[in-house]
């Protein structure tokens, strides 16, 4: 709480971060169809993006940028921003990933643990735009924001920038084990829900209940239409 009272509580701010990848190698490059550098630019450029937006909008209210406070992959890149707009970022981390924290003048959380970071981190937030990501990214940073009702967006940038046709969500490792590689593609391909807000989009008319069966029929046919065979697939 003093941290946060010190750093990012201010009247009419918004508090913003994204998660993704703390490294991408080139091997990884190379298997997603991507260039090396070309997710972090990305992720650089909605971030701007939406700073630019948001000043513009609201007549530049106070915007908080912070982020895992490692000197790698997406909080290098978050690090990057603030800097370039003069934010002074509130950093979290926990002692098994402080050996990445870069020694400066940016203030740093340190949670008790891997879980207590990722909680004080997202409970923070007003708005997480999530990138991408792996384990970290799917059992921590996405439950929490569901526990502590924050607002998180999924932006799967690497299938946006992918030359090869799409990033798979999970690999099986050379262990044998189902491994999350693209934390954003997992939420984005598994899970769909209908709203309200939903059938406005759609321009639905009518009784909402008809919408909801039109809807639940519709995903309910995707799914089973991916495993027939091709004489039941398009009967």
């Amino acid at each position: 709480e003093e941290a946060k009272s010190r750093y990012i509580t201010n009247n009419d701010n918004l508090i913003l971060s994204l998660n993704g990848y703390s490294r991408f190698s080139d091997e990884d490059c190379r298997r997603a169809g991507v260039k090396p550098g070309e997710y972090e630019a990305a992720c650089k450029a909605i971030i701007k993006h939406l700073i630019k937006h948001i000043n513009d909008k609201f007549n530049s209210p106070k915007i908080d940028l912070i982020y895992g406070a490692s000197d790698l992959g997406i909080d290098k890149v978050i690090k990057e921003v603030s800097e370039e707009h003069n934010i002074i970022s509130l950093g979290f981390s926990c002692p098994k990933y402080m050996l990445y924290v870069k020694d400066d003048e940016i203030p740093v959380y340190l949670g008790k643990n891997k879980d207590d970071y990722a909680e004080r981190y997202v409970e923070s937030l007003d708005l997480l735009i999530s990138t991408g990501g792996r384990e970290q990214t799917l059992s921590k940073d996405i439950l929490c924001a569901c526990r502590y009702n924050k607002r998180i967006h999924f932006v799967d940038v690497l299938n946006l920038l992918s030359s090869t046709g799409g990033v798979p969500a999970t690999r099986i490792g050379p262990d044998g084990k189902i491994h999350v590689e693209n934390a954003a593609a997992a939420m984005g391909r598994n899970i769909s829900f209908f709203t309200p807000g939903k059938s406005q989009i759609m321009n639905f008319h009518g009784d909402i209940w008809d919408q909801v069966f039109q809807d639940v029929n519709s995903v309910a046919t995707e799914v089973c239409r991916r495993k027939m065979s091709p004489e039941r697939k398009f009967k």
